[in-house]
């Protein structure tokens, strides 16, 4: 298994200067504080706002400032996004910073893959907590239809037909979300990694409470049906534990399919796209995600911990060959 706790990550507060800046800061507007008041408190000289058309936000609800639209496909919006950088900087040595907290779950793993491709060494992702979430553990963070669950593009694994398949899921409090993805491998051995410590100290129990209320078949292979815990406002935890999850299911059944879906929190996702650039070299892995139509916006009260997470892919290169 590989650490991956080599890398740098700051907590900070609103209630002094930052000490650093950027020249590129980018933030999705979800309509929360904890979103509008780090955008107003980030020292850069360029902020643009990303506008997720699936959070179905009226014209007047939208903020203030340079905008760029996502629309189209997961995929096709963030590939616009970057084209958007591209045409007035020059993005590998360009100082960037990402707010991820508003952004939608498979856009942050897609930027993440899309930003290595195009040469950054290095950018910096900042996570917000919450004080709270608005219906504590019924809280839905979709708000349409799941018409499918697919892997995430950029993300896809190799097919093994007949292989021992292991889903792993960062199981969140949306129980919409949740059914379909164990629906979907409903015979796989699964793993849940919960957020532990959690984002506030109540927000753990929530999150078992809804993660076995769900009424799906079990795994063929019940023995797997294990529980493993990550911080859930680290990414680098989540990481680490996917390594050590995968790395201990390979030691004892060799040809083995694995499927990681995280529907946790967005530090979550962000570390487990991480440990896929890190490590699919040598792990049939697939990151996989429900599909829907709309996305609930304002979801959170208050804010809590301010994460800036400094990604670098210099370092990234050295664990996956170590």
């Amino acid at each position: 298994m590989k650490y991956y706790d080599y890398f740098y990550r700051e907590d900070l507060t609103l209630e002094a200067s930052w000490s650093r800046d950027w020249d590129v800061f980018l933030s999705a507007w979800d309509n929360s504080e904890r979103v509008s008041r780090v955008f107003a408190h980030v020292r850069a000289s360029r902020k643009i706002w990303i506008i997720h058309p699936e959070y179905n936000l009226p014209q007047e609800a939208l903020p203030v400032g340079p905008r760029f639209e996502a629309v189209g496909g997961y995929a096709e919006s963030m590939q616009a996004l970057v084209a958007h950088l591209e045409s007035f900087c020059d993005l590998p040595n360009t100082r960037l910073c990402v707010d991820i907290t508003g952004m939608l779950r498979p856009q942050i793993a897609i930027l993440l893959r899309l930003l290595e491709h195009k040469g950054v060494v290095q950018f910096d992702a900042i996570y917000s907590q919450p004080a709270n979430y608005s219906q504590r553990e019924q809280t839905r963070f979709s708000s349409g239809e799941v018409s499918d669950v697919r892997e995430i593009t950029g993300f896809e694994g190799t097919n093994m037909p007949g292989a021992y398949e292991v889903l792993i899921v960062a199981p969140g409090f949306d129980a919409a979300l949740l059914r379909e993805v164990f629906s979907h491998k409903a015979r796989a051995a699964r793993y849940l990694i919960f957020g532990l410590p959690s984002l506030q100290p109540d927000m753990y129990q929530q999150n078992i409470l809804q993660a076995y209320g769900i009424d799906t078949p079990l795994p063929d292979d019940e023995t797997a049906n294990m529980k493993r815990f990550g911080s859930a406002d680290d990414p680098y935890a989540m990481a680490t534990q996917l390594s050590a999850i995968i790395s201990g299911v390979q030691h004892k059944q060799k040809r083995s399919r694995f499927y990681i879906a995280p529907l946790s929190t967005k530090a979550q996702m962000l570390g487990a796209a991480l440990y896929c650039l890190a490590e699919s070299n040598r792990v049939a892995v697939s990151l996989i995600y429900p599909i829907v139509s709309a996305h609930a916006a304002a979801t959170s009260s208050g804010l809590s911990t301010i994460s800036v997470n400094t990604i670098d892919f210099r370092l990234l290169r050295a664990l996956s060959v170590r």
